[in-house]
C-alpha cells in the first residue's frame, strides 16, 4: 500500500541518517505521554495543504503541546508497505481502549480519517521517495533495486 508521511525540515537529517522512520507518540491519552504503543503515522492523503490531514497548525492539535507549532507539512515520504503493517488510526486507536471523548476530538480534525498507523519502523528499503514540497523537488529516491517493481506485499 503506497501512503505518506509528513514530517518537518528541521527533522529529516535524523530521520535519513537513521535510515528509518521511527515510532512516535499514538496520542491515545489526551493526559498521558506515550500512554498508547508508539506507531509511524501515516496518510493516504499525499497533499500537504492544510485541508487534507490536519497536520498544518491545527488549533485542536497545538493545544496538546508545542511539537504541532512547527510546520510538519514541508517533507513527505512516500512508502510503499504491505497492508497487514497498516491500520486506519479509528480502528487501531479503538482497539487500544482509547477515551471515546478523546477520539472524537481526533476525528474532528481535518482529514482524520485518512490517517493509517504502523506499529513497526518504516526503514529506507521501503522509502518510496522524499520531497520538498514547498520546492516542489525530490531530495531522495532509492537506489534502483530489481524487486522495487513487486509490491509490497510481494516483498514481504
Amino acid at each position: 500500500m503506497q501512503l505518506f508521511h509528513f514530517t518537518s525540515i528541521a527533522h529529516l537529517p535524523d530521520i535519513i541518517r537513521s535510515g528509518r522512520l521511527a515510532l512516535c507518540e499514538s496520542n491515545i491519552s489526551v493526559k498521558r505521554r506515550m500512554a498508547g504503543p508508539p506507531v509511524v503515522w501515516l496518510t493516504k492523503n499525499g497533499d500537504p495543504s492544510a485541508d487534507a490531514h490536519g497536520l498544518q497548525h491545527d488549533p485542536a492539535m497545538q493545544a496538546l503541546h508545542d511539537y504541532w507549532k512547527i510546520d510538519k507539512t514541508r517533507i513527505r515520504f512516500t512508502v510503499e508497505v504491505p497492508n497487514a503493517w497498516v491500520t486506519r488510526y479509528h480502528d487501531w486507536a479503538k482497539s487500544q481502549g482509547i477515551d471515546r471523548k478523546w477520539l472524537s476530538e481526533i476525528m474532528q480534525t481535518k482529514g482524520a480519517f485518512s490517517w493509517y498507523v504502523c506499529s513497526r519502523p518504516i526503514t529506507m528499503e521501503d522509502w518510496v521517495e522524499i520531497r520538498d514540497v514547498v520546492e516542489d523537488r525530490a531530495i531522495w529516491l532509492p537506489a534502483p533495486r530489481p524487486d522495487r517493481h513487486l509490491s509490497a506485499k510481494d516483498r514481504v
